[in-house]
């Protein structure tokens, strides 16, 4: 059964303009800011062509893009007389809104599962562990969405916007669809975290201490903008539930894209060349100047400068070749390198 809508109810609609406001101040302003760094680190640079760099400008720009339909979704202003064409086209923005955030959120765990598959040195039980939370949290999003019950809804008309409603029901559908991310990251952020603490400590910065940092940042940030969403599905009112869910996704969308964008920076090239960590960067696809720069380093070194557990770390620096190095050195001895 539909649930009354109040006055009091009705007054609260005009939250939604402030929290989206908000967010795309976010997602607009941010993309200025880092636009010079994007062509400096990415585009004049050459990164070439991989799974991370193609799923980074999707994340990018899908953002940047599709929530132009959602900034129409609350700030559109029409006259039109004919009521029943309004209320089509703003049931219609809200379904697109829904399966952006879908789209958004695949995007961001694909990133994140490929960062986490560098981090674990490309160990294929993390990455099965990984896609399969992913394809869990994205069925349990799908049928969230596509089985919610569809209920003659009360016509409600602003001067701004649509008056788009959630009813109870719907709300928990909602809930449980953001549930199955919010699992994915403190999933994400656990495997980090071990990771930060089984390592030795760096002394300096370097790629690994970056993603440590980067990812610190991006999870009290996505996890608390995650869960204050839920809580508004569930405690909200008919016109504020699920009013976080564009700023969730501009967050996500954000901060995967400023995470990708510092370890791009100059000094964490430079610093590879002498204390890399060549597993990560080739693992990402993305973070490696070019496949001259590594074949250079390769050439002019016999020794491969890792940390403790540099045995681990050359097979993703190069596969072949005669100059292949004959030891690999940690803190403590210099490890023989296997032969291919």
């Amino acid at each position: 059964m539909e649930e009354e809508i109040t006055f009091d109810d009705f007054k609260t609609h005009h939250y939604n303009y402030y929290v989206n406001v908000i967010s795309f101040t976010i997602l607009y302003y941010d993309y200025y800011l880092t636009f010079p760094v994007e062509v400096e680190r990415m585009w004049r640079r050459g990164t070439g062509f991989s799974w991370a760099v193609g799923l980074f400008y999707l994340n990018r720009y899908m953002a940047l893009f599709g929530h132009i339909p959602v900034v129409v979704e609350y700030f559109w202003r029409t006259s039109s007389p004919n009521k029943p064409r309004v209320s089509a086209i703003c049931n219609l923005l809200q379904s697109y809104h829904q399966y952006l955030a879908i789209v958004v959120q695949v995007i961001v765990a694909a990133l994140l599962a490929i960062r986490i598959y560098a981090l674990y040195e490309r160990s294929r039980r993390v990455l099965i562990f990984v896609l399969v939370v992913i394809f869990t949290a994205l069925g349990v999003g799908c049928w969230s969405v596509v089985s919610q019950r569809r209920v003659i809804k009360p016509e409600i008309y602003v001067p701004v916007g649509c008056a788009i409603t959630l009813n109870y029901d719907e709300a928990i559908h909602m809930t449980i669809a953001w549930g199955g991310m919010f699992v994915f990251d403190l999933i994400i952020f656990s495997m980090t975290l071990y990771k930060s603490l089984v390592l030795p400590r760096l002394r300096e910065t370097s790629l690994l201490s970056i993603l440590m940092r980067d990812g610190a940042v991006y999870f009290a940030c996505i996890v608390a903008s995650n869960l204050a969403n839920m809580l508004t599905f569930i405690y909200g009112t008919p016109f504020t539930r699920g009013v976080g869910t564009t700023f969730t996704n501009v967050i996500s969308s954000t901060m995967t894209s400023r995470l990708m964008l510092n370890l791009r920076h100059p000094g964490l090239v430079s610093n590879m060349k002498q204390s890399i960590h060549p597993r990560l960067t080739e693992d990402l696809g993305f973070y490696i100047d070019s496949l001259q720069t590594r074949q250079e380093y390769i050439r002019t070194s016999s020794t491969v400068i890792a940390p403790n557990n540099g045995r681990l770390l050359y097979d993703y620096l190069g596969e072949s070749g005669p100059e292949r190095p004959s030891t690999v050195a940690t803190d403590h001895e210099s490890v023989p390198v296997p032969p291919n």
